[in-house]
């Protein structure tokens, strides 16, 4: 093959017609797909296509995958938000004074109807007298 590439750059040095240089650039190119084409390159060509098809074929499904996990978990995380909103809103209601009063009562505790009484530290009691 080498010879023939060199014998093809010598007709073209020694002034050949374009049409005879053509023709062997036909045949040369002839010849390298018939290099390509035999099984000994073809067999590892087409299983490095087929392991390249599968990956392909792999990765979308993980990525549809991945999609619908990504989907699934938003949806989660909307319901989880409307469940903590109903719920803060519930305690909001229930820990009202009103409402605290209310089921102590039916404790039998009742409310302070005047105001609790300020103890102050006087110095006596620092010493421990």
């Amino acid at each position: 093959m080498k010879q023939e590439e060199e014998s093809l750059l010598n007709s073209r040095n020694q002034g050949l017609t374009s049409e005879e240089t053509v023709g062997s650039e036909k045949a040369l190119s002839l010849q390298a797909l018939k290099t390509w084409l035999r099984p000994a390159v073809l067999i590892p060509f087409g299983l490095v296509v087929f392991v390249l098809v599968l990956l392909y074929v792999a990765n979308q499904l993980h990525a549809v995958k991945a999609l619908k996990r990504k989907e699934q978990l938003k949806t989660g995380i909307k319901e989880l938000r409307a469940e903590f909103i109903s719920i803060e809103s519930d305690m909001m209601v229930r820990s009202r004074q009103s409402q605290v009063a209310q089921k102590l009562k039916d404790n039998g505790v009742k409310t302070l109807v005047r105001p609790p009484i300020k103890l102050e530290k006087t110095k006596k009691d620092d010493d421990g007298n």
